[in-house]
């Protein structure tokens, strides 16, 4: 969803939840950061220049909370009047990130540590055919695969099945609460844009059965 909510050409065709206005205001959690980096030689998919030449940039979407840059090409960039952000990915028209990354937070990256952290809730490892039924208001759904666990008083105490997350991602960015100390790599045939992800925490998640 980064992907298309946080380019300047989904915003410029009003196919994303957000608009030029909202570039310097809160659109989510105060404790999320989220970073594309394109720029970085060490994150998988990083380039140094984009398909139109520029040079690429570690771009800051989201400084704790706050819109903070669109991803540009030099089309998109000369209808905003600013210059491209070297995003020229595929087929040029829409920019695109390269490797997506959450800001890591202050939860300990141990699942029984998380768990006692948690209190009550679930503790979700994997999840796998994410689909949107509303790309502008944010609405997916998306099966919860392999390890899912009930955390009950701090402990793990079942092992759940059959779920699925259903839900909108405007509102997972504002329920957002804290992250792990510890990112890891994630790049799979479901998840084709790679990124650094840490173990995040979300109140009020909406789970329905899969």
């Amino acid at each position: 969803m980064t992907a298309v909510w946080f380019n300047a050409y989904s915003v410029i065709t009003e196919m994303s939840g957000i608009s030029k206005s909202d570039i310097g205001n809160s659109i989510a959690s105060e404790g999320l950061t989220i970073t594309d980096l394109s720029n970085d030689p060490a994150a998988f998919g990083s380039e140094s220049f984009d398909y139109e030449g520029n040079k690429t940039t570690n771009l800051e979407i989201i400084r704790k909370g706050v819109l903070t840059g669109l991803l540009h090409n030099n089309r998109t960039a000369a209808k905003f009047g600013t210059v491209s952000t070297g995003h020229a990915v595929g087929n040029w028209l829409r920019p695109r990130p390269r490797h997506i990354a959450i800001g890591t937070g202050h939860l300990p990256s141990d699942v029984e540590a998380i768990a006692a952290e948690v209190g009550n809730g679930v503790i979700i490892t994997n999840n796998w055919y994410t689909r949107f039924q509303n790309v502008k208001d944010g609405l997916f759904s998306t099966v919860i695969r392999d390890a899912a666990f009930l955390v009950r008083n701090g402990r793990l105490s079942a092992r759940l099945r059959g779920l699925r997350i259903a839900d909108s991602f405007r509102i997972l960015l504002r329920n957002f609460m804290d992250s792990s100390k510890e990112a890891k790599p994630v790049h799979w045939w479901d998840s084709p844009l790679p990124g650094t992800a840490p173990y995040v925490l979300v109140k009020d998640l909406n789970l329905s059965k899969g």
